[in-house]
Protein backbone atom coordinates (compact mmCIF):
# COMPACT_ATOMS: atom_id res chain seq x y z
CA UNK A 1 0.00 0.00 0.00
CA UNK A 2 3.03 2.57 1.27
CA UNK A 3 4.82 2.50 -2.57
CA UNK A 4 1.35 2.94 -4.32
CA UNK A 5 0.58 5.75 -2.00
CA UNK A 6 4.30 7.26 -2.42
CA UNK A 7 3.63 6.88 -6.39
CA UNK A 8 0.49 8.54 -6.33
CA UNK A 9 -0.74 10.18 -3.21
CA UNK A 10 2.54 12.15 -2.96
CA UNK A 11 2.93 13.59 -6.34
CA UNK A 12 -0.96 14.49 -6.11
CA UNK A 13 -0.84 16.16 -2.60
CA UNK A 14 2.64 17.00 -1.39
CA UNK A 15 4.55 15.82 1.74
CA UNK A 16 2.69 17.53 4.38
CA UNK A 17 -0.92 16.27 3.13
CA UNK A 18 0.74 12.69 2.17
CA UNK A 19 2.18 12.16 5.80
CA UNK A 20 -0.88 13.76 7.25
CA UNK A 21 -2.48 10.69 5.34
CA UNK A 22 -0.34 8.21 6.29
CA UNK A 23 -0.56 9.32 10.00
CA UNK A 24 -4.16 8.83 10.11
CA UNK A 25 -3.63 5.28 8.76
CA UNK A 26 -1.36 4.40 11.19
CA UNK A 27 -2.68 5.00 13.91
CA UNK A 28 -5.79 3.75 12.47
CA UNK A 29 -3.84 0.11 11.50
CA UNK A 30 -2.42 0.34 15.20
CA UNK A 31 -5.76 0.50 16.89
CA UNK A 32 -7.79 -1.83 14.87
CA UNK A 33 -5.09 -4.66 15.46
CA UNK A 34 -6.53 -4.33 19.01
CA UNK A 35 -9.46 -6.06 18.04
CA UNK A 36 -7.74 -8.57 15.13
CA UNK A 37 -5.99 -9.96 17.68
CA UNK A 38 -8.04 -10.16 21.30
CA UNK A 39 -5.48 -10.52 23.98
CA UNK A 40 -3.75 -7.84 22.81
CA UNK A 41 -4.17 -4.22 24.87
CA UNK A 42 -3.38 -1.04 22.56
CA UNK A 43 -5.12 2.14 24.06
CA UNK A 44 -6.43 4.70 21.61
CA UNK A 45 -3.25 7.07 23.06
CA UNK A 46 -0.67 4.63 22.42
CA UNK A 47 -1.70 4.12 18.49
CA UNK A 48 -1.80 7.68 18.34
CA UNK A 49 1.55 8.14 20.33
CA UNK A 50 3.29 5.69 17.83
CA UNK A 51 1.39 7.06 14.88
CA UNK A 52 2.79 10.63 15.71
CA UNK A 53 6.21 9.02 16.08
CA UNK A 54 6.36 7.22 13.26
CA UNK A 55 4.93 10.13 10.93
CA UNK A 56 8.61 12.03 11.89
CA UNK A 57 10.38 9.30 10.14
CA UNK A 58 7.35 9.42 7.09
CA UNK A 59 7.68 12.77 6.83
CA UNK A 60 11.62 12.88 6.09
CA UNK A 61 10.97 9.57 3.74
CA UNK A 62 8.42 11.85 2.14
CA UNK A 63 10.39 14.74 1.23
CA UNK A 64 13.56 12.82 0.14
CA UNK A 65 11.06 10.71 -2.15
CA UNK A 66 9.35 13.53 -3.72
CA UNK A 67 12.70 15.12 -4.31
CA UNK A 68 13.77 12.01 -5.97
CA UNK A 69 10.81 12.57 -8.01
CA UNK A 70 10.88 15.90 -9.21
CA UNK A 71 14.68 15.14 -10.66
CA UNK A 72 13.17 11.70 -12.62
CA UNK A 73 10.80 14.49 -13.57
CA UNK A 74 13.38 16.72 -15.65
CA UNK A 75 15.38 14.12 -16.92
Amino acid sequence: MGIVADEVVLPLFGVSISTMQGAFAIILIIYLSGFVFPRSMIALPGAIIAGISLSVVEFIMHYFIREQQKKEAYK
